[in-house]
């Protein structure tokens, strides 16, 4: 199945910082609603037949899911991977929160770190920010070129 092109990516992992829990999902279930449970805009998503994420969103625009998440003070480690099937730029990118404070992505006052994938040019980077209360700022940023290879095609 191939990917869908979107404006828009937001996935994140939602941090309460008074309780603990670990979390672990890679789709072997066939499904993203249960165990655990990712909440958002879940009709623009499918799990694929490779156990795999995907938008299937029709139309151009946001998708957000987002995963509750209770922290604790150990160590917090994210692996994903991640493939987009459209020459991404600054207005048609990936953008997936580490953490947040507020479940809704799309929120004008959200404070989180969150990764970005996709800038115009072929000069393409990953791109750590910050953002506190609706303002970013970006705090790193990976090799130059190192993810604007052909986009991907399945």
């Amino acid at each position: 199945m191939r990917y869908k092109k979107m404006s828009l990516l937001l996935l994140s992992i939602f941090y309460i910082f008074t309780s603990y829990g670990q979390i672990s999902d890679d789709f072997s279930d066939g499904n993203f609603t249960e165990n655990p449970t990712w909440i958002g805009d879940t009709s623009l998503f499918i799990v694929s037949s490779n156990y795999e994420l995907q938008l299937s969103a029709t139309e151009a625009g946001s998708a957000c899911l987002t995963l509750p998440y209770y922290y604790s003070d150990t160590l917090v480690e994210w692996h994903f991977t991640i493939a987009l099937e459209f020459a991404p730029s600054n207005n048609n990118f990936a953008r997936i929160y580490l953490c947040s404070d507020q479940l809704d992505l799309n929120s004008e006052h959200i404070s989180g770190y969150y990764l970005q994938f996709g800038e115009n040019g072929s000069n393409d980077a990953v791109e750590l920010y910050y953002k506190n209360n609706g303002n970013a700022v970006k705090i790193a940023r990976g090799i130059d070129g190192n993810i604007a290879n052909a986009f991907y095609h399945n």
